[in-house]
């Protein structure tokens, strides 16, 4: 029986594996949106390899990079906005396929954005989260997490965001998008360790 942290799909023995020898890379994206999820994507990316893009590292890491970067934050400061993570990058090169995600303390705090005080529509979809549509094939989403150790402000003046987008993808449909959207909140939720434990729905989507 093959392990989460291989996952090489293979048919017969004369064909080449699906996914690339990528090991931290594919359980960094199995352990963010699910291996069901993961499993239905590939199905929908069509043939060709998937290949991990990014550089691999384990959610351990991602998640104490944003730990560490909350800790030093205070209203007013903006050391946290030149820091962005791309934890999973999947892709299919000859055919230009590809899902990204990228996550980051948002630079706007939730009352700025619940008054409509931003450019982008942001509404609630359920729970604590709040989401954007981007391009048709992409979602944005946001929640309050409260780090341990953190400015009394935190949790209301530096919102957790998500970034979850597929190109030339057609098939990337609304129902998995959302499945893997909300299965990438809940798990950063749990290993970041927010104090306020956040309503986070089981599927967030705009449709």
């Amino acid at each position: 029986m093959l392990t989460a942290t291989a996952l090489l799909v293979t048919g017969c023995s004369s064909e080449p594996p699906r996914r690339d020898d990528s090991p931290i890379g594919w359980k960094a994206c199995n352990e963010l949106f699910g291996s069901k999820n993961v499993d239905v994507l590939q199905e929908q990316m069509g043939g060709g390899q998937l290949r991990i893009e990014n550089q691999s590292y384990p959610v351990r890491d991602l998640t104490a990079g944003l730990i560490a970067l909350a800790r030093g934050w205070e209203p007013g400061s903006g050391a946290h906005l030149s820091a962005a993570f791309n934890p999973c990058q999947i892709a299919i090169s000859k055919n230009g396929e590809r899902l990204t995600s990228d996550v980051r303390w948002f630079q706007f705090s939730m009352s700025e954005i619940q008054s409509g005080d931003v450019s982008e529509e942001w509404r609630n979809v359920g729970g604590d989260v709040l989401a954007s549509e981007d391009s048709g094939r992409g979602i944005e989403f946001i929640f309050p997490c409260k780090i341990s150790g953190t400015h009394k402000g935190q949790e209301e003046g530096l919102p957790l965001k998500v970034l979850l987008w597929g190109v030339g993808m057609p098939n990337f449909n609304t129902d998995l998008r959302g499945n893997m959207a909300s299965a990438m909140a809940r798990k950063l939720s749990s290993e970041l360790g927010c104090v306020n434990k956040p309503a986070i729905p089981r599927e967030i989507t705009l449709a």
